[in-house]
């Protein structure tokens, strides 16, 4: 288990990549964008992309209005 921050909070995972992560957190993939250490991750790279200890994750939901 790694502990990773999570939209600014500290929180333990098990996943190894952010496929396995949304997982993990019951988020369906293609609803949401993630950005690892700050820079977006494209949504076909989510298997490969990994996740280490102290990484920073957030998953923002995209707006809708004007």
């Amino acid at each position: 288990m790694k502990t990773i921050l999570f939209n600014g909070e500290h929180r333990p995972v098990e996943a190894g990549n952010i496929r396995q992560l949304l997982t993990e957190l019951g988020v369906q993939e293609g609803t949401v964008a993630v950005a690892l250490n700050e820079e977006f991750v494209p949504l076909s790279q989510y298997s490969e992309t990994p996740i280490n200890t102290h990484d920073s994750i957030e998953i923002v939901a995209p707006m809708q209005g004007g």
